[in-house]
């Protein structure tokens, strides 16, 4: 396997690699079988969480209610560090990459750590897994049980919110095979999903409809669960999933007979994720030209390749969130119900000036002009938010880039998979030498 196919296949399967990892002597089929080889012991997520108590405030007086918030704050602001320096950290990036995608697929909007820690540890235990069980443990979580309002899905008044974004955002895809009385007949089949106080799954009888119900031209007495096996008995949830995918790993403009292939790959290993992927790597059109450089980093991608190839990481968490803002991709605090759209979105005249700013900011304490607000805000004081910003990323350390980079040439090959301009000039100080890099377009890219 050459340098460029290796930095390629880490890139979209991972968040980057070192020179060194480039020049090791491995076939394209070892490479694929290592990223499905992590840690003996799978690493969740842990941190010390507020009880569950805190998240009823009704008896606690004014000054305990505004304790208890800022309390949840500090919190979640510390679960979205923890997460982002663990994918920094980690010995799986393939299983990171995943969470990264199944995060934006089934998104939920997180009130508190308490909800938010352990569905990101639900989404990275199957992130690798059956889609069908991962969908099945996402309809019982209490996140999303919160989220799309199957708390109120009850048999005398059936709540079709969740029922409608399974269909769409989740499996099928829009108007898509289903049509608005499958839709009420879904829901009647959630009716009663609820969870204790502990947080638990927890299903009420009394409040569900054991009735006959008729879904995609079936009738039966079906249950959540049952549903969710009727939709992965439809094709178009394979494709629908492998569109969504193949622009997640490959390119924006989808090939239908790709797609398909994959499709197909999906649906034959009855929804297991970890063959379709197999595939994908494997295929020779993955490591195609024009299947290269061409997705635009998300926020999350640039910055956690970034600290993983060049050695820091984020201790402050409050810092964090706040370079996630300007950005425009907070972890835990996703826009709506269908996630980032990603892609083009990513970019625009403002933001790319501040990605372009970014390694001055955070490998040389450069101060760089951002918002308080969203950069994209139209509101007419919105120069009136506009300062200066000084990141503080506090350690870092480029010990380990400097001792398998040994030239100019090799990080750049690292880096971008190839040399940059000859007529370029670069600095003799490595900080300032690597801030120049992540300034080009093209490190934009992967």
């Amino acid at each position: 396997m050459n340098p460029e196919d290796v930095i390629h296949l880490m890139n979209r399967a991972g968040f980057g690699c070192s020179y060194e990892e480039t020049r090791t002597p491995r076939s394209r089929q070892d490479r694929i079988s290592d990223l499905f080889t992590g840690p003996e012991n799978l690493h969740l997520l842990e941190a010390e969480l507020p009880p569950v108590e805190s998240l009823d405030n009704r008896k606690m007086s004014g000054r305990k209610k505004r304790m208890n918030s800022k309390d949840q704050l500090l919190r979640t602001v510390e679960v979205n560090r923890l997460w982002f320096n663990h994918m920094i950290e980690t010995d799986d990036p393939l299983r990171e990459k995943m969470t990264l995608f199944w995060t934006n697929h089934f998104v939920v909007d997180h009130k508190t750590p308490l909800s938010a820690l352990p569905y990101n540890n639900l989404l990275r235990s199957h992130a690798l897994g059956n889609f069908g069980e991962l969908t099945k443990a996402v309809a019982k979580s209490p996140s999303m049980i919160n989220y799309l309002h199957l708390r109120q899905n009850v048999k005398d008044a059936p709540n079709e919110d969740f029922a409608r974004e399974l269909c769409e955002l989740f499996t099928l895809g829009r108007d898509n095979v289903y049509t608005e009385q499958d839709i009420k007949e879904i829901a009647r089949a959630f009716t009663g999903w609820k969870f204790d106080l502990q947080l638990n799954y927890r299903f009420v009888p009394r409040q569900h409809d054991f009735g006959t119900k008729t879904i995609f031209g079936q009738r039966g007495n079906f249950g959540g669960e049952e549903v969710i096996d009727l939709i992965l008995e439809q094709k178009e949830t394979a494709l629908f999933l492998s569109r969504k995918l193949y622009r997640f790993f490959v390119n924006d403009q989808v090939s239908a007979s790709h797609v398909q292939e994959l499709a197909d790959t999906l649906y034959a290993n009855d929804y297991e994720i970890r063959p379709w992927l197999e595939h994908l790597f494997s295929a020779d059109w993955f490591y195609a030209m024009e299947n290269r450089n061409t997705r635009i980093k998300s926020p999350t991608e640039l910055l956690v390749g970034m600290a993983r190839q060049m050695g820091f990481y984020y201790p402050d968490g409050q810092e964090l969130i706040r370079l996630q803002r300007i950005l425009g991709e907070v972890l835990f605090d996703p826009p709506n119900v269908a996630g980032w759209p990603g892609g083009r979105h990513w970019i625009d005249s403002t933001r790319l000036i501040l990605r372009m700013q970014l390694g001055f900011a955070l490998l040389q304490g450069a101060e760089m002009v951002a918002y308080e607000t969203d950069p994209l805000d139209t509101m007419p004081d919105q120069a009136k938010a506009a300062r200066r910003v000084s990141l503080n990323v506090g350690t870092i350390d480029l010990n380990a880039f400097q001792n398998t980079h040994r030239s100019p040439e090799e990080e750049q090959l690292a880096l971008f998979g190839k040399r940059l301009s000859a007529k370029a000039t670069f600095s003799e100080d490595l900080k300032e030498r690597l801030a120049q890099y992540t300034s080009f377009p093209e490190y934009q890219l992967c």
